[in-house]
């Protein structure tokens, strides 16, 4: 599924990490918001530190809450190939910090009952055609 957005599109030369990161998780907001998500939050922390994870984007739908972890990658030019998807990077090790980010953003919002949900948007920009590709990975642990 194809995604185009209307964003000020990037020169290889002015992309950084958190930058690459800042960019997707906008694309994923207004992705989300198009298909009836409420954001709820971005970049969720628990209080206790890094080491707990973090959760790009919190958001809800029909009752559900939704954690989503988002991947970007970013094709510059024809030379450019996308060996492995965005999701590729969604370890094992990510999928329990995830996990454990979540119960706390639960208990702290005092959501302990609700259904929830994790998932994932992985988004590959392609800079020469100025387009995004965007695809939602729903219920990435079962």
């Amino acid at each position: 599924m194809c995604f185009c957005m209307a964003y000020k599109f990037m020169t290889r030369q002015s992309i950084t990490t958190k930058l690459r990161g800042d960019y997707g998780e906008a694309i994923a907001c207004r992705y989300l918001m198009a298909r009836g998500f409420t954001i709820r939050t971005r970049n969720y922390m628990p209080a206790r530190g890094v080491k707990r994870g973090e959760i790009d984007i919190v958001a809800e739908k029909d009752g559900a809450m939704h954690f989503v972890e988002v991947k970007t990658r970013f094709i510059n030019g024809k030379s450019d190939t996308l060996t492995d998807p965005p999701e590729a990077q969604i370890t094992v090790t990510k999928l329990r910090a995830l996990s454990r980010a979540a119960q706390m953003y639960m208990r702290k919002e005092g959501l302990m009952h609700a259904v929830y949900h994790f998932d994932a948007l992985a988004i590959t920009v392609f800079l020469p055609q100025k387009r995004a590709q965007v695809r939602f990975l729903q219920d990435i642990f079962l």
